[in-house]
């Protein structure tokens, strides 16, 4: 995730809960189910426990320690053994909170792409120094390493559920892990898609997420049941229309300034007004209060290239 000392510093961080959404799937009892569990208020990112039988998997790690000492003390509160760590991809708000969850479970091996390994550790000379700074105590010291490294098209059980890696390269971030159960029409999507977020661009990688969306979109059935990494579950189709939507309108939005002259202060500012009138009251992925501001200008360099 690049993001600037003066976007961290905007962040508030305030003591962590984890909370349940509301979700059909069954948390109790011999049948595999799938749990979400999430950080209330802005910037809300979803873990997803894929649990079946005495086992559990935990996808995802969330963003601080205490976000993750809270995700902890919610797992251990199901009373099952956790049997694997999943991260879907290398931004910190997905996998800060690993070495937190791993030492409070020594057992369970991390799971990674290649991609998403080397990216994490790609980022540590950065992003760490950087989230101690600025989050001090309530910020991780490392980002362990993955100790699998999980491929494409590979079949594991996790949960008491066979589900297949497919990997999905760069979009939202450098990397992108799904893990798809056919037999239930499940998708732990993370964000490839969200559900009525503001999404975080500052990778400049939209016309590449473009492009992984309408894959993702022809991979799966209609009947798919997306797991995003931000809001709640739905189903893919819709899901995926509406990313694909934002990012379009979004692109176009910083398109029509930038065919008017150079990237200037105004021109940010008339993308921002043009997205908050389009997408009111969408909370944001990442706790920035200029996210927006700062995604059109990655989005204006993207396009500029």
């Amino acid at each position: 995730m690049t993001i600037s000392r003066r976007s961290l510093a905007a962040i508030p961080f305030a003591a962590a809960a984890v909370s349940a959404f509301s979700f059909s799937a069954r948390a109790q009892g011999p049948a595999p189910s799938v749990r979400p569990l999430h950080t209330p208020g802005e910037g809300a990112v979803n873990t997803w426990l894929l649990i079946g039988g005495d086992a559990l998997t935990i996808v995802d790690c969330q963003r601080t320690v205490p976000e993750a000492e809270a995700l902890v003390t919610a797992v251990r509160g199901l009373g099952r053994r956790v049997e694997a760590i999943v991260l879907t991809h290398e931004h910190p708000d997905h996998s800060a909170g690993l070495q937190a969850v791993s030492r409070a479970f020594p057992g369970a091996p991390i799971l990674a792409s290649a991609a998403t390994a080397r990216a994490l550790d790609a980022s540590k000379p950065v992003m760490l120094p950087l989230m101690q700074r600025i989050f001090g105590a309530a910020a991780p010291t490392d980002f362990p390493a993955p100790t699998r490294i999980i491929a494409d098209g590979e079949s594991i059980t996790l949960g008491g559920r066979s589900w297949r890696i497919d990997e999905h390269g760069a979009g939202e971030a450098q990397s992108m892990t799904a893990l798809y159960a056919a037999d239930a029409n499940l998708l732990v999507a993370s964000d490839i898609v969200g559900n009525r977020v503001t999404p975080y661009l500052l990778d400049g990688l939209t016309g590449q997420w473009l492009t992984q969306i309408e894959r993702v979109r022809a991979r799966y059935g209609r009947g798919t049941i997306a797991l995003p990494g931000h809001g709640t579950p739905a189903a893919l189709a819709q899901l995926a229309a509406e990313q694909a939507d934002y990012l379009s309108a979004f692109r176009g939005m910083v398109r029509d300034r930038l065919r008017e002259g150079a990237w200037t202060e105004a021109a940010r500012a008339r993308v921002v007004a043009d997205a908050e009138a389009a997408w009111p009251g969408w909370p944001v992925v990442v706790p920035i209060p200029t996210l927006i501001a700062q995604n059109a200008d990655a989005v204006a360099r993207e396009l500029a290239r």
